[in-house]
């Protein structure tokens, strides 16, 4: 087993103004981390490192950096696999 997804979350919120159909959100993504983590049963301290999504739209990006750090803290290592694989 090279990994095993303990915990699921997701959440939307939708766009303040405009008609995008994804919405850069750091508080939907930090509430969709907590849910995975509350699904899984782990504390956030436990978590050692996050392979992030970066998709390369810098608006997506900053969110979700933003949330990790709210939620994991300063600390956690992020690695971004895309980047690598394209």
């Amino acid at each position: 087993i090279r990994a095993l997804v303990a915990g699921y979350g997701t959440a939307f919120e939708s766009p303040t103004e405009g008609a995008f159909l994804l919405n850069a959100s750091p508080v939907a993504v930090a509430r969709a981390i907590r849910l995975a983590l509350d699904d899984a049963g782990i504390a956030p301290e436990r978590v050692d490192a996050v392979c992030a999504s970066c998709s390369g739209l810098s608006r997506w990006d900053v969110a979700e950096l933003y949330a990790i750090e709210q939620v994991l803290g300063p600390d956690v290592a992020v690695a971004a696999p895309k980047a690598m694989w394209g």
